[in-house]
């Protein structure tokens, strides 16, 4: 994962996850 771009990007895919889990 780069530094910027894609770790804002798993952290917004993360969250969505973790959303839908509850």
């Amino acid at each position: 994962a780069k530094v910027n771009e894609d770790a804002s990007g798993d952290v917004v895919a993360l969250q969505r996850q973790i959303q839908e889990l509850k």
